[in-house]
């Protein structure tokens, strides 16, 4: 297994639980959907797997190796190496265009400028935006270029995990149904994606679903 959590609990201050032993395996390439109410600690557990929450207890492995989850510089340089979010609401710069909103986690790896364009035009040429979009800022696209252009940054530093907390939450149907097919395709290329959503027509495009009630994980049956 790519990602293994044993008994992995979370509370928050004046004793409020929110994850109460929370077991899960994901395998390499796997697409999951994690569902459950509103405040049930979905985005607390994708927090948990990207290394920004610490959990109280438990043991998180990767590749079967311990991960040192109380460490912060051991747990910054794990997700560096690991993993991309997508987020709902994209988070992109609106005063960047859209390459160099891809380049910045580049920048931040200190690659060279030349290499960075190189890369960030690569990924939107994948998306299918780079001739229309790269040098366009986020206010002049709609929201499904938006998320394309997230997608793209997340990938350009080629991610074996991508952690994505409600990617279509903010999309119409028609660019829902795409969005999915191209995070399907990502998946078929080997990435693990675990993406958060109250959608029941995202976890049925998913690999496998698991739901958050009372703190727990209860996986739901391989729907037809």
């Amino acid at each position: 297994m790519l990602l293994e959590l044993e008994e992995i609990t979370k509370s928050y201050k004046f004793g409020s639980s929110v994850l109460k032993g929370i077991n899960l395996s994901v395998a390499q390439g796997e697409m999951l959907a994690v569902m459950g109410k509103s405040g049930c600690g979905k985005s607390t557990l994708l927090n948990i797997l990207g290394g920004l929450t610490r959990p109280d207890t438990g043991e998180y492995r990767y590749q079967g190796q311990r991960l040192l989850v109380n460490n912060t510089r051991a747990m910054n340089q794990f997700r560096k190496e690991n993993i991309s979010f997508i987020l709902q609401d994209f988070a992109l710069l609106q005063e960047r265009t859209a390459i160099q909103n891809v380049e910045l986690p580049l920048r931040a790896r200190g690659i060279k400028a030349g290499k960075r364009r190189e890369l960030a035009a690569g990924y939107l040429k994948a998306m299918g935006i780079y001739d229309e979009l790269a040098q366009s800022c986020p206010q002049k696209m709609s929201g499904g270029e938006q998320q394309r252009v997230a997608i793209a940054r997340a990938l350009v530093v080629k991610p074996k995990i991508l952690l994505a907390d409600e990617p279509t939450g903010a999309l119409d149907e028609e660019n829902t149904s795409e969005i999915l097919k191209l995070l399907q395709k990502i998946s078929e290329d080997g990435v693990t994606i675990i993406l958060v959503t109250h959608d029941e027509s995202v976890a049925k495009c998913c690999d496998r679903t698991v739901r958050i009630m009372n703190g727990k994980l209860v996986e739901d049956e391989k729907m037809v």
